[in-house]
């Protein structure tokens, strides 16, 4: 009997994927130190408890073993998607810390910092956004933010630099990474603001203003032909699904509530949800509607072709100008020149 259970072979299973619940009834073992062999820890007619998994947690005990004789094709692949997401959570790891380090290193040119932070923050927005969940989107939003943040109050040509790498097609991600970038340069230079308010007040409000787009069928979302009364009634709902979002995964400040829930509305009171005008808008729904209306302006889409800058700008000030907070929208203006011809 000694013989047999000697020649036994083992294979671990770490207790976070056992928490998880995916895996089938299994004998679980446990590896004592001192011990040669694990031993029996749960058999398979008893399943783990949460109580069990929290004392498994708190005593830093992160591996179990199962029997490799016992362990099903269904067992491996969950292990190996395991080892996978792991190892991806690593490499993105890895990822974020060469970026931060790059940031801070004087001897970096902006230009170079504003290209790789913006292709990070693309890159990074669209996977996240891609996978249809808000809590990643959040999520990922804490990293991005601070990184373009960063980079804006390090230099008075980073905003500069970064409108000249802004994506010219577009797409629910580099919309939301344009939005916010343009919002904070613009309420830095109209507003004084610090590197903590960009950070609290107004940045996570750009970076996830759209994020209630989550909620719409696709069909809806991608649609290149006019919207019927009950498409558009679902479009009109995004802010109040946006700020629902967000507030259910983070606390947000009120300016960022704001921005999210009316980066739609109007200075003469023709937007929504709500139908606000004029001093009832928060200066930062005020900014964040100039710069979304903005860059969905100027980017390509399958409906419209990409319009230039001066464009884009000759149509937010002709037609639709009574929409929009004229004294922002002419600084602005000024982000576009390049800060060597910029006196203002």
């Amino acid at each position: 009997m000694a013989t047999e259970e000697a020649n036994r072979q083992y294979k671990p299973m770490s207790v976070s994927l056992v928490a998880s619940g995916k895996t089938p009834p299994l004998d679980f073992y446990l590896q004592r130190d001192g011990e040669q062999e694990p031993i029996l820890f749960r058999s398979c007619t008893l399943p783990l408890r949460a109580k069990e998994i929290k004392d498994l947690e708190e005593r830093e005990i992160k591996t179990l073993w199962i029997l490799e004789e016992k362990s099903s094709l269904e067992v491996e692949n969950l292990i190996e998607e395991e080892s996978q997401e792991i190892e991806n959570a690593s490499a993105e790891t890895a990822a974020e810390d060469e970026v931060a380090q790059l940031i801070q290193d004087p001897a970096v040119p902006t230009e170079e910092k504003c290209e790789v932070v913006y292709n990070y923050s693309i890159d990074l927005m669209k996977r996240v956004f891609e996978s249809n969940d808000p809590q990643n989107a959040i999520q990922a939003a804490s990293i991005v933010l601070p990184n373009l943040t960063e980079v804006i109050f390090g230099d008075k040509r980073a905003a500069h630099e970064f409108i000249l790498r802004a994506s010219i097609d577009y797409a629910i991600y580099s919309h939301t990474v344009n939005t916010c970038l343009f919002g904070v340069a613009l309420a830095r230079r109209a507003l004084k603001i610090s590197k903590q308010d960009a950070l609290l007040r107004f940045g996570p409000g750009l970076l996830l203003h759209d994020i209630g787009k989550l909620r719409i069928p696709k069909d809806i979302l991608e649609k290149t032909d006019p919207l019927d009364e009950e498409e558009w009634t679902v479009i009109q709902q995004h802010p109040l699904w946006g700020v629902e979002m967000v507030k259910e995964f983070m606390d947000i400040s009120p300016e960022c509530e704001s921005i999210i829930l009316h980066h739609h509305e109007r200075m003469d009171g023709s937007g929504y949800p709500h139908g606000l005008m004029g001093e009832q808008i928060s200066v930062g729904a005020r900014i964040c509607a100039i710069v979304d209306a903005f860059d969905a302006i100027s980017t390509r889409r399958s409906f419209q072709d990409r319009r230039t800058s001066f464009e884009s700008f000759k149509t937010m000030l002709g037609d639709k100008a009574k929409g929009f907070d004229r004294k922002l929208l002419e600084e602005f203006l000024y982000i576009f020149i390049p800060p060597e011809n910029n006196n203002r």
